[in-house]
């Protein structure tokens, strides 16, 4: 047997056993720390997952929810700009019936006015010069369908706010939820 075998099995003879249970209790400690952290790294996996899982199926909720409130809204607006579509053609129907076409042409200043009004424009008075002479009827047919335009757009405009505002009450209604931490902006 080799000498300095011999020289360590003495020094461990001169070690008295309380040193011996230390060095145990220590080491059972370190194995305990070991398969506890394991443990508490299983726990917060395991919640980290259910945290996904639950995120996921709100996120999906939300989405189903923000189509029905989408499908709603186009549905409920293309209804009504088919009804002030049916009421301007049939405003636009009428005007010959008013028998307009007796009355004389309006001059060519009201043509250039009515123009720059409509397309947001200062008129210069050359174009006064260029311009020709207009009909009431015409006017009239024109005015109908701007007026038309303008409702199908107010409807439009009105939809989109609606549709915005179910879209934040439904996102809202999800942060009431237990659970559920939203932004601060709400």
């Amino acid at each position: 047997m080799p000498l300095w075998l011999l020289y360590i099995g003495r020094l461990l003879k001169k070690i008295p056993w309380q040193v011996y249970a230390c060095a145990g209790l220590i080491g059972a400690f370190w194995l305990w720390g070991i398969v506890s952290e394991e443990r508490g790294e299983a726990r917060v996996r395991a919640e980290w997952a259910a945290y996904i899982a639950r995120g996921e199926a709100i996120v999906t909720d939300l989405k189903a929810g923000q189509n029905k409130i989408t499908t709603k809204t186009e549905i409920k607006y293309i209804d009504r700009v088919k009804v002030i579509h049916a009421k301007g053609e049939t405003i636009v129907k009428e005007i010959p019936v008013y028998q307009f076409n007796n009355l004389p042409e309006l001059p060519p200043s009201f043509r250039v006015l009515y123009d720059a009004a409509a397309t947001n424009t200062i008129p210069e008075a050359g174009d006064i010069s260029n311009a020709a002479t207009v009909s009431v009827t015409d006017v009239a047919t024109i005015t109908a369908q701007n007026f038309t335009q303008y409702y199908q757009v107010k409807a439009q405009l009105e939809e989109l706010q609606d549709w915005v505002l179910d879209q934040r009450k439904l996102y809202l209604e999800k942060c009431k939820q237990r659970g559920v931490h939203c932004s601060t902006d709400n």
